[in-house]
């Protein structure tokens, strides 16, 4: 039988047992009784309904026994509020009594209550506890008021309890840091900054050899607060701080570290002599035998390390790894030996690092292995050969051979490292079949696409691959793989013709990852529209001489677990925050488009290009959608085939690869989506087709942009309206009557003129849905009146359109100006 079961039935027989045990005055029976009742408590049974028996234990004289019940009375107050007042007058009592552990006990029990209609009762025995005789009733009084404040800080503000003011000068030390911890966490529903007099600071100052090692942590951190009046003054503050430095507990010198570095922000030169007596405090505490020690102690050095506060090139013995380190400690050991290597210490470095490349631990290998390559790029002079002969040597390991390869991918494009790249390349066709994990292959396929061009098996690898897309489910490496043999076919393009073919037929119309389907959609319109705009888009730019690593300079925050995590403050990040949200994009003048600032969303809604990219997104969809029905009686591959084979390329050596200009790439739109879709789409993919002449006749009616004949509107064609500006905007303006508008092209080349006048779409449905719906907004350069727009076609092949025109301005003018240049665009009769 449960203990629940226990206590549902056997109630009152356990309640008269307590009674019994109580009225007998049997203090042992009494006191064994109640230590069942609490230790099921403790173990999550409940006990609740022997509280009214409980309850009338209160009086009790023995001490154990009063323990409990108070115990029982705290846990089951708030579910009994009517049962507890019976208690209150006992509890009320035993604050009086002359026995120091009752009084605390009962003003415990009282604090411990936490229901706001009993708090009358305990402002009396709270204030009387403050100034108590004996430091342990004070104690719990200030912990007790902590308690009240979470119930109603009203009611502790209007009381005035605790006085801080009076607190922090009481003689008990022990009483001293309670306050002090007790400050802080009232302090945290406070809002304004809380500041420290000058008499209360240099009291404590004085103090602190009183107090115990957590007592001296949280002192020190009390007087944060303050700020020293004069430098006489701050190095005196120094010297009563010196002493700690030396102390055995870490929290302390280290909490004094961070209160001189505050007092001395305006004086750099102390601040350096500081710095090193920290950098000597956290280098001995790496041979501390509590890892979590160790580890907090190479968080601080490696943020110190990295805002050049402290120089640990002398002391890189201390960094190296033991080999009963835990993994995460090995890890940022590495880390600061990348930081701290120099010309003096390179080679101990570096074979320190080639020890631990075949760790057991995959994630200490890897950070070994790329802590090689950034020695190489860090001090080219000195480590180049030997950490490139250690990385390619790597290569043959199965275990790290794609943790080494993923390295030198970046390597292998810097112009100091090509030396190398032909012994790379050379092992490149062994480590097909070898390297299995997505980080290496990914490199492999990175490797073979930016240098495949002194690789003879390049393209055969690769088709090798393309031929069981099938068996490759991970849309990682068939994004690589599209990305490699796109690369590889500017460079060789009659191998790679019929593997990109297949390839983006495979990703556009078989393939349901939207990320990999969007890419191969990209990467064919690059192809459809420019070559040479393609390998610039798609060949990634090399980084050339530059091989430095600029680290970058953040705030410190010493002895806090902002330190740990490696988070920035609050502060800094509202900053950013603040900075970002009211930071304008920046127009273009000459183009007319918005260039975000940093951290802003890109708006491609207002952008003009060459290669028409406005000209419907509708189209976009059309184009690739996989559900339409592709072109009967041809075989799909075999058309990819043709239409790749007409490519006319111009390769690194500025030698032309011609292989049949006899068509373009442009037909692979016949191979695409089905044909109605693709007479959508013919105006992006040919511009020989008949929407071609839907462009020159938009072309002919924006020629002059929003300038129309018999208009004198002139729209700002560089305007941006957020969609949450929209829609407030929209909601404030007055309903604007719903007119028809005749519309002369179809409703892509219509969105491009309006586009191109100034008149841009925030948001519109799906092209083919109907009724199709868009919102656009324009904005007068001249009065810089706003005109938001709901334009609502019904119908498939309506040629009207329903406009619901809202305007800014109230006068009638402007918004009439704005229909006849609407219906001029629309109706081509400029």
């Amino acid at each position: 039988m449960s203990s629940s079961m226990r206590f549902g039935d056997d109630v009152k027989e356990i309640g008269s047992k307590l009674t019994e045990a109580f009225n007998s005055g049997d203090t042992d029976a009494l006191q064994k009784a109640l230590s069942e009742v609490v230790a099921e408590m403790t173990t999550g049974t409940d006990v609740s309904s022997l509280f009214p028996y409980v309850v009338k234990m209160c009086g009790t004289i023995d001490l154990p026994c009063k323990k409990l019940v108070y115990l029982y009375i705290s846990q089951y107050a708030t579910e009994n509020p009517d049962l507890t007042l019976l208690a209150i007058n006992s509890l009320l009592k035993d604050t009086e009594d002359p026995n120091t552990m009752v009084r605390g006990l009962a003003l415990k029990t009282l604090c411990n209550i936490r229901l706001s209609e009993f708090l009358e009762y305990v402002k009396k025995p709270l204030l009387s506890g403050l100034k108590d005789r004996s430091p342990y009733v004070r104690q719990i009084a200030v912990v007790g008021s902590l308690k009240v404040h979470k119930i109603n800080p009203k009611f502790v503000k209007d009381n005035g309890i605790p006085n801080f003011d009076e607190m922090i000068y009481d003689p008990d030390p022990t009483v001293v840091v309670t306050v002090v911890r007790t400050f802080f966490e009232m302090r945290k529903d406070k809002q304004q900054p809380t500041k420290l007099g000058q008499k209360t600071a240099i009291h404590l100052l004085n103090r602190l050899s009183e107090f115990n090692d957590w007592g001296k942590a949280s002192i020190l951190q009390y007087l944060l607060l303050y700020q020293p009046q004069g430098e006489e003054e701050v190095f005196d503050v120094l010297n009563l701080l010196d002493p700690l430095l030396s102390s055995s507990n870490s929290s302390v010198s280290v909490a004094a570290i961070k209160l001189m570095l505050q007092y001395t922000r305006e004086l750099p030169s102390v601040q350096n002599d500081i710095y090193k007596k920290l950098r000597g405090i956290l280098v001995n505490l790496l041979s501390h035998e509590q890892e979590e020690l160790v580890y907090l102690s190479l968080c601080h050095l490696h943020q110190l390390q990295k805002n050049s506060c402290i120089n640990l090139s002398k002391h890189y013995k201390k960094l190296f790894c033991r080999y009963d380190d835990p993994v995460h400690i090995k890890c940022l050991k590495i880390d600061l030996l990348v930081m701290i290597c120099s010309d003096k210490n390179w080679k101990e470095v570096l074979e320190e690092l080639n020890s631990h490349c075949l760790d057991v631990s995959s994630e200490v290998s890897g950070k070994s292995i790329g802590g090689i390559a950034a020695l190489a790029r860090k001090n080219p002079v000195f480590c180049i050969d030997p950490a490139m002969k250690m990385l390619i040597y790597l290569l043959d390991v199965n275990r790290v051979a794609g943790s080494a390869l993923d390295v030198l991918k970046d390597l292998l494009d810097v112009d100091a490292f090509q030396p190398f790249l032909p012994d790379v390349l050379s092992l490149i066709p062994s480590l097909w079949n070898r390297v299995d994990d997505q980080k290496g292959k990914t490199a492999l396929l990175w490797v073979i696409g930016q240098h495949g061009e002194g690789l003879p098996d390049a393209p055969y690898l690769l088709e090798s691959m393309i031929d069981n897309l099938q068996e490759n489910p991970r849309p990682i490496l068939l994004s690589s793989l599209l990305t490699a043999t796109t690369k590889l076919f500017f460079t060789r393009p009659a191998e790679c013709q019929d593997m990109l073919g297949k390839l983006l037929e495979f990703s556009v119309v078989h393939q349901e990852d939207m990320n990999l389907k969007e890419k191969g959609q990209l990467y064919y319109r690059l192809l459809s529209e420019d070559l040479s705009l393609a390998k610039d888009v798609i060949c990634s730019a090399k980084f050339g001489n530059n091989i430095e690593e600029v680290e970058g300079n953040g705030k410190l925050h010493l002895n806090s677990l902002q330190m740990f995590f490696k988070l920035k403050s609050e502060l800094e990040l509202s900053g950013v925050s603040s900075s970002q949200s009211s930071a304008k994009p920046e127009v273009d003048e000459s183009t007319g488009v918005a260039t975000p600032t940093e951290g802003q969303l890109i708006d491609f809604t207002g952008g003009h290009s060459e290669v028409n990219d406005n000209e419907g997104e509708g189209q976009m969809q059309s184009e690739v959608d996989p559900t339409v029905n592709t072109t009967e009686g041809n075989d799909e591959t075999s058309g990819l085939l043709e239409t790749l084979s007409t490519v006319q390329l111009t390769n690194d050596r500025d030698q032309n690869i011609c292989i049949d200009p006899a068509e373009s790439l442009r037909d692979l739109g016949d191979h695409m989506p089905s044909k109605s879709t693709a007479e959508t789409s013919a105006s992006l993919v040919d511009p020989r087709s008949s929407s071609g002449e839907a462009q020159e006749l938009t072309a002919s009616v924006i020629e002059d942009g929003a300038q129309v004949e018999g208009a004198t509107l002139q729209l700002e064609k560089s305007f941006l309206l957020a969609p949450e500006d929209f829609e407030s905007r929209w909601t404030l303006m007055d309903e604007g009557q719903i007119e028809q508008v005749e519309l002369t092209f179809d409703l892509t080349a219509s969105l491009e003129a309006l586009e191109k006048a100034g008149v841009n779409t925030i948001a519109s449905t799906d092209e083919g849905t109907f009724p199709w719906k868009a919102f656009l907004y324009a904005k007068d350069a001249d009065t810089g009146t706003i005109f938001l727009m709901e334009f609502v076609i019904n119908t498939e092949g309506s040629q009207s359109a329903d406009v619901q025109l809202k305007c800014s301005a109230d006068d009638g003018s402007s918004r009439l100006k704005f229909k006849e240049l609407l219906k001029k665009i629309l109706n081509s009769e400029v």
